[in-house]
This record gives C-alpha cells, structure tokens and sequence, in this order.
C-alpha cells in the first residue's frame, strides 16, 4: 500500500545526510511446525492489532512507529460490497510525531484476499498472485499479491506498483515470525512487517524494517 512509500519517504529525509546502516536478528529456527498465515493475517484484518511503539535507533537519533488496523462495516469498492478495515500508521521522530498514513482496505475471507484500497493517494487494485498458506514451515515464503495504484476510478493514471509477498521466519520453538514483505518492481524491497504468531495465527508482537534508497537500514521492535 500507498502508506509504505510514505513513511519510507518520510523517514528518508530526516536521515539524508546520515548515510547507511544495518539489522537484523539471528535466531534459531524451531522444530518442525506448521503455522497458519491465512489465520494471522485474517485477525488483523477482523479483529484489529495496535502496536504503538515500536522503537528504532540510528545515528543518536530515536524513532517510534506506531502501526493499527482496525475492522470496520462493509464498503462499497468498484460496485461490489466488502469486508473492511482501516490500517494506520505513523513515525515519529526523537518524539515529535510525524503525519498519520491511513488507508481503508477491502478484502475477502478465507482465504484472506485484498481487492482495494483507498487512501489520499488514490485508488489500490489488488491483482492475487498467490494465497497466504495456512500450515507453513519456517523458512517458506511465497508471492501473495501485485498493488496498483491509480489516481481515482475514473483516472486510471498509474501512481505505483507494490508487489507483497510472505515469509516466515523463526522465533521460538512454539512461535515463528509471519512477515508480509513490500517490494518495488525493480525488485527493492524497502518495508516488511511482521508479526510474532503462534500455529494458530494467534498475535502476539510486531516488528518492522524499513530499508531506504540510500542504503540505511530501520528495524522496529
């Protein structure tokens, strides 16, 4: 979505005279196990998360995302009636709040398909490119789905491709890492959000990493 490239462009900004940077984490995978994506991503969506501090640090300089969505009634999209939610986001930075993105999505269930969104952008289409698996081994990732966004309905002028895919990554021996990952169509990967699950799809914790143009590195946690 449209709030990926605004926060990434936002926070670019602030750090264009600081250079490069770096992050990650190295922990070990678990047992076997099979965990459900589709489900994890579906409480997002109809049962809402809030994660409102998430922290970051580079070069002295201190920033906090705060990321939600929040389920609300059916909208119309493009003539057809679906489910909905609102996702918002912002950054601050050395606490001094920035805009708030904020971006309605519509969507079916089971599996979990996004068909729009809107935003001050403009319009989403969403094209399926693949389905959120619902029993996935650690380590395993997959395409999910092509993001176009237009001007409005009646202008189609494209604004941006974003292409999604998942990942999943470890954790413990009962909870694994599902990451929605955000990519240009050069192949850049400049965001992934991820959420610490159990087999279920239950929610228990967020992180996110931004990965600017001029090669700096924002891990959220």
């Amino acid at each position: 979505m449209n709030r990926k490239v605004v926060l990434a462009v936002a926070v670019a900004a602030l750090l264009s005279a600081c250079g490069g940077g770096g992050g990650g984490d190295g922990a070990p995978p678990p047992p076997e196990a099979a965990f459900n994506l589709d489900a994890a991503f579906a409480n997002t969506l109809t049962k809402g998360i809030s994660f409102p501090n998430l922290r970051a640090n580079y070069n002295g300089v201190s920033f906090q995302l705060s990321i939600s969505s929040t389920p609300t009634t059916d909208g119309v999209f493009l003539s057809q009636t679906y489910r909905r939610a609102i996702e918002s986001s912002t950054v601050a930075i050395n606490g001094q709040p920035g805009p708030v993105a904020s971006s309605t999505l519509y969507f079916t269930l089971a599996p979990v398909t996004l068909v729009g969104g809107m935003d001050d952008s403009g319009l989403t289409i969403f094209t399926p490119q693949g389905s959120l698996p619902t029993a996935a081994s650690v380590g395993s990732s997959g395409p999910y789905t092509r993001a176009d966004t237009y001007v409005s309905d009646s202008n189609r002028t494209l604004l941006g491709q974003t292409v999604m895919s998942w990942s999943l990554e470890p954790d413990t021996a009962t909870t694994a890492w599902a990451c929605l990952v955000y990519s240009g169509m050069d192949g850049f990967q400049f965001e992934k959000d991820c959420y610490r699950i159990d087999a279920v799809g239950t929610i228990f914790n967020a992180k996110a990493t931004m990965n600017l143009t001029d090669g700096t590195t924002l891990t959220f946690e």
